[in-house]
């Protein structure tokens, strides 16, 4: 049932029991994947868009001066899931300031992977 939803058998279990560090590292980066495969895929189009909708036809309907206008050529909405557990700081750390440094991925990038509005 974990594989067929995407998930370890301990995150569905919360068995520990026979899992060591490492195990459980590779099968959290495999999970964090999948939750945001469904943050993009499912969560943001059928959840977060159409209440983004329902806000901003609200928020014509009160200001008389946006009233008629095209509000979505006015306003860009950018989605930032929240952050993920770090398990490790001090490994993960280094592994984030070597791949900004390395310019495998901007302060951006990683501010938005982290969950973190602010870029700097």
């Amino acid at each position: 049932m974990a594989a067929g939803l995407g998930i370890t058998y301990e995150d569905l279990t919360g068995d520990m029991a026979q899992v060591n560090f490492s195990s459980a590292r590779m099968g959290r980066l495999k999970m964090d994947q999948n939750v945001s495969t469904w943050q993009h895929l499912m969560m943001i189009p059928q959840m977060m868009a159409p209440l983004a909708g329902l806000f901003m036809d609200a928020w014509q309907e009160v200001d008389e001066e946006r009233l008629g206008l095209d509000i979505w050529a006015e306003i860009k909405l950018d989605w930032v899931p929240p952050r993920r557990v770090i398990v490790d700081p001090a490994r993960e750390f280094d592994a984030i300031i070597t791949a900004v440094q390395g310019g495998l991925m901007s302060r951006q990038q990683q501010c938005a992977a982290s969950g973190s509005m602010s870029s700097v």
